[in-house]
Order: C-alpha cells, then sequence, then structure tokens
C-alpha cells in the first residue's frame, strides 16, 4: 500500500505537460519575434525620416 507505482499511469499526463510547455514556449517567442519585428520597423522609419530631414536641411 505504501507503493506509489502506478500499472495504468501510461505517462500520457507528463506527455500532456511537455507538450503544453512546448506550445507556451512557442507562443512566446512569437510574441518576442513580432515585438523585435515592430522595434526594427519604428527605427528603420525613424532613421529614413531623420535622413530626409537632413536632406531638406542641407538643401537649403
Amino acid at each position: 500500500m505504501g507503493s506509489d507505482w502506478d500499472p495504468w499511469d501510461d505517462g500520457a499526463e507528463e506527455a500532456e505537460l511537455m507538450r503544453a510547455r512546448r506550445v507556451a514556449c512557442a507562443g512566446w517567442a512569437a510574441i518576442f519575434a513580432v515585438c523585435v519585428g515592430a522595434v526594427l520597423c519604428v527605427a528603420v522609419v525613424v532613421l529614413v525620416v531623420l535622413v530626409g530631414l537632413f536632406l531638406l536641411i542641407r538643401a537649403q
């Protein structure tokens, strides 16, 4: 009666937990990739605007 061994336990619960962790990790990676992409896009837009303003000021 003191044994924790269960002959009916096929490890499905642990496999499901591992799958859930992998899905959560992939979700966080996707969120991180989208955020990095957005920051890079904003940086490119700011750089283009600054270069444009510099060229406008120089042309006058």
